[in-house]
């Protein structure tokens, strides 16, 4: 490594590689190294964090040298492992990952970029910056493009191991290092993965070492003498925070601005540095915050005699000025009418918004918006510029756990006094280099959300009002992204980037996907992996056969153009029986119905991924009674686990399925059948013992039927006479009959 030096206010650190080719990691030539040439495509993947050295305040880290020394311990003393940093939101843990990105050549996600939550995205972002920095393009990107596979976790690990095989043939000790901050951010993913958040291996090859932050503990998923997790609170923060504040205080290479507001206010330094210390006691969003309204002249140095005592009570405080005295009329009209829908937006955004756009989702005058994020609420936004869509350079972090119990329609006179000049709709695409706004921690969007008021007792009757203008916000937004008509009508060539990536997100947090799901311009407007993240929101089975239609025509979606698009989708729902797609789309074919509609030309499988090994088992039946009865599929895996998925749409229903030692025995074989009145499967596991399960719940419905001879590989139910029977085979060739009764 050679010395560390700045650029344009960030600190950065060189690095030579083997191949002695340089990097100068300072987040923005990460990408300009690493992308270049025959990898230039690959770029698209990547989330490029470079703004969040301005929005962290990378020029003045401090500290933290006894968090990087365990780390670097941690590594230099293992041959692979997880690295876990967890502590509460704010203790400074995205600015130590930040600091560690851009000192050392580590590869890395940070989950608070708009987009970064999405577990795919996450997977193609790491996955593009492995492939060209060990130079795996040929074998796994050919002509610089993720195949469609790439968004699968088990894709995922084999590159990884493809790319820790290409690190140890170039000696010299070298690691591959993945630095993911905000693990416990990351959405949900339908159907789960297994292991880790994000869908990040709970195995890992030699060389290879996982650095995650998270606000949560987690429990190791496989080897613990692999694993490892350092809290960040405690004597150690509060250090590093008073020497932070000593430095950016100090006169002499300090922050000018801070240190001439303190002087101005006559404030010894001396004392300020003791009372902000003391009041926000190591939570250094806090720190930020307060620093930030001292510099803009928004809060008085002097002020610290009764400061709120945490950080709780510092968002009660701000949210009171905000609102406003509640017998003052006027003010009552603005936070009504103004400030509280503007910060629903503001919660709901899945991106930075312009405001222009901020105006328009809200309902709220530009003016109106313009003094709020300029002013009053400058100092939790984070500020920047960019395009509006993809990720951008402002983070945006927001909870996959959006209220469900918003209104279902915006009352018609919400602003029957707004004045006149609110946009009627979203604007397509502001100007790239327009102001764009974002809230700047997930401690705020906690509390905006209702979620965290806990011990705010001024707040508390406020919750109901932030979720259900969270709800309301999602519903503004996504009708400002829909286009008018009806679904064979709309017209979706013009619609903006971030309709394309966020639309199906919105419309998920407020029941409205089914509709987009059975809209073929929607379809093949929308960003696939935006889409499909979404599916666990779909309600009807109409929207679940479209998806499932969707999915099986995405072969060669990136290589297919409008028109074969539409053929491959209509052609799709008509074998998925998802009517209101096929209906759409005919109506949008001005002529007859082609040919290649009628005939299937696609692949004739598709693949459901969540076991975490070698399936070994699988098997067909139908479960449920009367109009609820479906077909369902039924899987073993070396995991150890039984899963049970929707036959037609590809979706899984229950599992895993644990019961048998999974740590050690594989399941080798299942079946499905019917007792009595009761659906059940049955598995038979390498640990020689028969388990039945009910199918409908995945609960237990057996005892456990353990043989005499080692491993079970086949298992069946009938019926004998009047008995129920579970029938399986051992090692040493014996058939094996056992009356069924049901626990």
């Amino acid at each position: 490594m050679t010395g560390t030096r700045r650029d344009g206010g960030v600190p950065v650190q060189g690095a030579n590689y083997r191949d002695h080719s340089g990097q100068r990691n300072s987040f923005a030539p990460v990408s300009q190294n690493l992308f270049t040439g025959a990898s230039e495509r690959l770029q698209d993947y990547y989330f490029d964090p470079a703004p969040l050295a301005r929005d962290l305040d990378l020029a003045h880290f401090t500290g933290r040298d006894w968090l990087i020394g365990k780390i670097d311990g941690f590594i230099a003393a293992r041959p692979r492992g997880h690295l876990i940093i967890h502590a509460e939101a704010g203790l400074g843990k995205s600015a130590l990952a930040a600091h560690l990105v851009g000192t050392r050549p580590w590869l890395h996600h940070f989950a608070q970029l708009p987009g970064g939550h999405s577990p795919e995205a996450a997977r193609k972002s790491l996955a593009a910056q492995l492939i060209a920095r060990w130079d795996l393009r040929n074998e796994w990107a050919p002509r610089g493009v993720l195949p469609p596979d790439a968004a699968r976790p088990d894709w995922f690990a084999w590159l990884l191991d493809a790319a820790a095989g290409k690190c140890r043939e170039g000696g010299a000790g070298e690691r591959i290092v993945l630095v993911v901050d905000g693990l416990d951010e990351a959405e949900a993913e339908i159907p789960a993965s297994g292991g880790l958040r994000l869908g990040l291996p709970d195995s890992l090859p030699d060389g290879v070492f996982l650095v995650a932050t998270s606000r949560f503990a987690i429990d190791p998923v496989r080897n613990p003498a692999d694993w490892l997790e350092i809290g960040v609170a405690g004597a150690d923060n509060l250090a590093d925070m008073r020497r932070f504040i000593d430095q950016v205080t100090s006169p002499d290479g300090g922050d000018a601005r801070l240190a001439e507001a303190i002087s101005a206010a006559g404030m010894d330094p001396a004392k300020f540095r003791r009372e902000v210390a003391r009041t926000c006691a190591g939570v250094w969003i806090y720190l930020r915050y307060i620093i930030d309204e001292i510099r803009d002249g928004t809060r008085d140095p002097r002020s610290f005699g009764d400061p709120p005592a945490d950080l709780a009570g510092y968002y009660a405080e701000q949210v009171g000025r905000w609102r406003g005295d509640p017998d003052d009329e006027a003010a009552l009209h603005r936070w009504e009418q103004a400030r509280l829908p503007l910060l629903g937006v503001l919660v709901a955004a899945r991106a930075p918004l312009t405001v222009a756009e901020l105006a328009s989702f809200a309902g709220v005058p530009t003016a109106e918006v313009r003094t709020f994020v300029e002013d009053a609420a400058r100092a939790f936004l984070s500020h920047g510029v960019g395009p509006p869509g993809a990720p951008s350079d402002v983070p945006s972090d927001v909870p996959s756990d959006v209220p469900s119990d918003a209104p279902s329609d915006a009352p018609s006179d919400v602003l029957s006094d707004a004045p006149s000049d609110a946009p009627s709709d979203a604007p397509s695409d502001a100007p790239s280099d327009a102001p764009r706004y974002a809230l700047r921690h997930q401690s705020l969007r906690d509390l905006l959300t209702g979620t965290a008021i806990a011990g705010q007792p001024d707040l508390a009757g406020l919750a109901p009002d932030f979720a259900a203008q969270t709800g309301l916000a999602h519903q503004r937004i996504t009708a400002a992204l829909i286009p008018p008509g009806s679904p064979a009508e709309r017209g979706w060539d013009g619609v903006s980037e971030y309709a394309r990536h966020h639309l199906a997100a919105h419309a998920a947090a407020c029941d409205a996907l089914d509709g987009l799901a059975c809209d073929p311009g929607f379809l093949l407007a929308t960003d696939s992996v935006s889409f499909l993240a979404q599916r666990a929101a779909l309600r009807t089975q109409g929207g679940k056969r479209a998806l499932a239609a969707f999915e099986l025509s995405l072969g060669d979606w990136d290589a297919s153009a409008g028109a074969e698009r539409m053929t491959r989708l209509a052609a799709c729902a008509s074998r998925m029986q998802a009517t209101a797609l096929f209906t759409a789309c005919a109506q949008r074919c001005e002529d007859e119905w082609p040919v290649s509609w009628a005939a299937w030309a696609g692949e004739g499988y598709r693949q459901l991924t969540g076991h975490g090994d070698w399936v070994f088992a699988v098997a067909n039946g139908q479960f449920g009674d009367g109009d609820g009865r479906r077909d369902v599929l039924v899987s073993g895996s070396n995991d150890g686990t039984v899963r049970i998925w929707d036959s037609v749409t590809g979706g899984s229903i229950a599992g895993p399925l644990n019961g048998h030692d999974h740590a050690v025995y594989a399941v080798y074989a299942v079946a499905t059948g019917r007792t009595g009145n009761r659906d059940v499967i049955i598995s038979g596991c390498r640990d020689g013992t028969v388990r039945t399960w009910d199918a409908i719940t995945g609960d237990p419905a057996g005892p456990v039927i353990t043989g005499p001879d080692g491993e079970v590989s086949a298992v069946a139910s009938g019926r004998a006479g009047d008995r129920h029977i579970i029938i399986s085979d051992d090692a040493k060739g014996t058939v094996l009959l056992d009356e069924y009764r049901p626990q």
